[in-house]
């Protein structure tokens, strides 16, 4: 069984480069290249949603408000910025989305790899 990731930026090449190597690995990626356009992709069920904060219509973290509700996949946001605002942020986001999940994009491949393995392994336990 394949896992979907949704990928969600409005940076088309770096939606791009994600996919190329997800698709590599096996991964189905499913693209998004806004907030409104990822509220109409989440009916695919995607097992992962990769969420960059700021984009144009509707930011990330709104993107999470309105989904939440709708589905239990993790949810990891993508950020370039690094300041003192962005860290007081994380910890609201810890409370909304349940885990602080906000990593910067070099990090990102890594930690996915972490996040499927730990949280299918949590779900076969159940």
């Amino acid at each position: 069984m394949k896992y979907k990731i949704l990928v969600v930026d409005d940076d088309k090449e770096l939606v791009k480069m994600l996919c190329s190597y997800f698709n590599m690995k096996q991964y189905e990626t499913i693209t998004a290249t806004d907030g409104m356009e990822a509220l109409n992709k989440i009916k695919m069920k995607p097992d992962i949603i990769l969420l960059d904060i700021n984009m144009p219509r509707m930011d990330g973290i709104e993107v999470c408000r309105l989904i939440r509700s709708k589905v239990l996949c993790p949810i990891l946001f993508l950020t370039a910025r690094v300041d003192e605002d962005d860290k007081i942020n994380e910890q609201a986001l810890e409370k909304l989305s349940g885990e602080t999940k906000i990593f910067r994009v070099g990090m990102t491949i890594l930690r996915n790899h972490l996040v499927f393995g730990s949280w299918k392994q949590g779900l076969s336990q159940t």
